[in-house]
């Protein structure tokens, strides 16, 4: 069984943009887990992941807010 992971950083999505690039929503349709690797700026960017799959775990990085 193999497990196939997509593994993104510094997405800087903003309120503004709202979305994830297309070649990302491509490549990530279908993985069993999403790892960001910091720099959401946003946190929507978790949810934008979580619509393409429900397990997506991150860290924060040097441009996120600490909360």
């Amino acid at each position: 069984m193999s497990v196939k992971i997509g593994v993104i950083s510094d997405t800087h999505v903003t309120s503004e943009t709202k979305k994830l690039p297309p070649a990302v929503v491509d490549e990530f349709r279908g993985v069993d887990m999403i790892i960001h690797a910091g720099d959401l700026v946003d946190l929507s960017v978790l949810k934008l992941l979580k619509t393409l799959c429900p397990n997506v775990k991150a860290v924060s990085g040097n441009m996120d807010n600490p909360d």
